[in-house]
């Protein structure tokens, strides 16, 4: 009757009173024909998405009629007239129907005709809001029959039909473009100039930090047989953008422990460590960490973004009623994580202590707390009061995450971070840390209480689930660990600290905007994505310089900049060059010149910040 294929199983519907053929609206399957009713109820109370929602409708007494006596058997083929009237009166789908002067309700009556009123009435003059309106569904909208939003299938749904003169037209949206959509997102981007192009960049071992640039757009506008005929339109240009902030990844020891491990165990690692077991050199980094922080344990995990999304989603779910304290500055990885942890939340403005504290003393004691901060914020170059924040949370019971992901390699005086230098590792509970900058290798670690390392490991699936690190990145790792703990790094480290003191310095002397740094990251503001792209593009182009512009997400709107970092293969020469350089192109983009600049990295996006 509903117009739906008759070969479905025979079902029968708990409103009309009348066999009916998959009826979305409380159907009553029963393989055997009608069955017993008590098994076709309690079906009705799973499918329908009145009943579900209304359960009162079932029980005897109020049901309407639908007990013949015993309880135990309500038949749906004796439903009288009124009971039929009474249930259709409570379903938020046949009520206009009932109260249409176009159906006069009998007491056989509730038969095609109805339904024929009900896709009239629902669904002909607002094809959608029949669904989107019908308190039974789902919110957010959801068709019981084609189970989506946008409803493709509507020609499938007794719902999506209307009735002109005893013809039945069926009311089928267009089927959703999700190329224009894709395209319309990638626009969107583009017209704010948020929409980001990457470089294609040859780095060079020997030379570093000289590249091989690729000019991409030339090589896309021209044809096959001109790009065949000559070599691409390529030059070596200087990066002052990476994170490879000592160069280890040039590193001659480095390399050659890599290339051997390489040689003698294979590239790859063999899956998981839930499958492939333990390698000899996972246990070795993961030991050389725990010791170079002072932790009883570590892991190691396939990047700092895995590492920090693993155990923040995992402390979240696994602690009861917990709640976080995160600094309004936290990276994208640990907003990730605590978002995916489901639990309650803070933001605390950027290493502002008495905040912090004033927000912890809002909360029950009682509750676990967990305090998330950076040591070196990488877009502003801020440092956090380590100290501070860890006697603020040991006040009122909150553990404190610390993510050193720009300080370990770089700080103390075994590249063990700024914790280290400040003399505080003991006083903060969980650190996190990457691989893949001042080590110049791959990979992301936790370290910490030993059964909180164990727990990470056996509940996070960002562990559990996904491939180990290759045998020779963890090597390579454990080396350069190991390098940068001696005088190495010692060196090192003086040399990259002195690099980037001279480029503040003369930044600031000519009043090129360097937002206050206290750190190694040089962050000029420039406080417009057009802006900020075109001088990115000028410097590459004009004096084969590259430093990228960073824009939304990376840092909110209006606060646009230049992240510079200069190294120790950087030389004086090259530092006075760059300065240079970068006052032509700041005067020919008619910028002002002027003295350091407040940074704006409390003003957070809504789509940025955790709110």
């Amino acid at each position: 009757l509903c117009g739906w294929d008759k070969t479905q199983s025979i079902t029968h519907c708990s409103i009309s009173g009348t066999i009916m053929s998959g009826c979305p609206m409380a159907m009553l399957r029963t393989r055997a024909g009608l069955g017993r009713a008590d098994a076709a109820l309690k079906h009705a109370h799973r499918r329908c998405p009145f009943l579900k929602r209304n359960p009162d409708v079932l029980e005897g007494g109020s049901s309407g009629g639908l007990s013949d006596g015993d309880p135990s058997r309500r038949v749906m083929t004796r439903v009288q007239p009124e009971a039929m009237k009474l249930l259709a009166s409570r379903c938020p789908v046949m009520a206009p129907v009932i109260h249409s002067p176009a159906v006069k309700l009998g007491h056989d009556s509730l038969t095609k005709a109805v339904i024929q009123t009900a896709h009239t009435e629902l669904m002909t003059s607002t094809a959608v809001k029949g669904h989107q309106t019908c308190p039974g569904l789902d919110t957010p909208p959801r068709c019981p029959v084609t189970n989506t939003i946008q409803y493709p299938n509507a020609a499938k749904c007794p719902y999506a039909h209307s009735s002109d003169g005893g013809t039945t037209t069926a009311v089928v949206p267009q089927a959703f473009d999700y190329r224009a959509k894709f395209s319309e997102l990638i626009t969107r981007k583009k017209e704010d100039a948020s929409y980001r192009v990457f470089n294609t960049v040859r780095r060079n071992a020997e030379l570093h930090p000289i590249a091989r640039y690729y000019d991409q757009n030339w090589q896309d506008d021209k044809s096959s047989q001109e790009q065949a005929e000559g070599p691409p339109r390529d030059k070596d240009v200087e990066v002052w953008c990476s994170n490879d902030y000592l160069s280890m990844s040039m590193n001659s020891e480095l390399v050659k422990t890599v290339t051997d491990v390489v040689i003698k165990e294979g590239v790859g690692s063999g899956g998981t460590r839930n499958i492939s077991g333990n390698n000899y050199h996972h246990e070795k980094l993961e030991k050389e960490l725990a010791e170079l922080h002072n932790k009883e344990a570590a892991l190691i995990f396939t990047s700092c973004f895995v590492a920090n999304d693993a155990i923040l989603s995992s402390l979240g779910s696994l602690l009861p009623n917990c709640i976080y304290y995160s600094d309004s500055s936290n990276h994208a990885s640990m907003i990730q994580g605590i978002r995916n942890g489901r639990s309650e939340k803070r933001i605390f403005r950027h290493n502002d202590v008495a905040h912090l504290d004033e927000l912890l003393s809002m909360d029950d004691p009682s509750v676990p707390k967990i305090v998330a901060f950076e040591s070196v914020y990488s877009m502003c170059g801020t440092i956090a009061p380590i100290e501070q924040i860890c006697e603020v949370a040991r006040k009122h019971n909150a553990l404190t995450f610390i993510d050193e992901v720009h300080a370990v390699g770089l700080y103390g005086k075994t590249g063990a971070g700024v914790a280290e230098r400040d003399g505080l590792m003991d006083h903060v509970d969980i650190l996190s840390g990457t691989l893949a900058k001042a080590y110049g290798t791959l990979g992301g670690y936790i370290a910490g209480p030993r059964e909180l390392v164990d727990v990470v490991r056996s509940y996070a699936p960002g562990f559990v689930f996904t491939s180990s690190l290759p045998p020779m990145i963890a090597a390579g790792a454990t080396k350069s660990i190991e390098l940068l703990k001696g005088e190495t790094g010692t060196t090192l480290r003086a040399d990259h600290q002195r690099k980037s003191a001279r480029m503040i310095s003369m930044l600031e002397k000519i009043g090129i905007p360097v937002l206050p740094t206290q750190s190694h990251i040089v962050p000029v503001a420039v406080g417009d994505a057009r802006i900020c792209k075109s001088i990115s593009d000028e410097l590459l182009r004009e004096h084969d310089m590259y430093v990228q512009s960073i824009n939304f997400p990376t840092v909110p709107r209006g606060s646009e900049r230049l992240r510079i970092t200069p190294g120790p293969r950087h030389t004086d020469e090259m530092i006075d060059r760059f300065v240079d350089a970068l006052a032509q192109v700041w005067a020919a983009h008619g910028l002002d010149f002027m003295p350091n600049v407040e940074d704006r990295a409390d003003d957070r996006d809504d789509d940025l910040s955790m709110e």
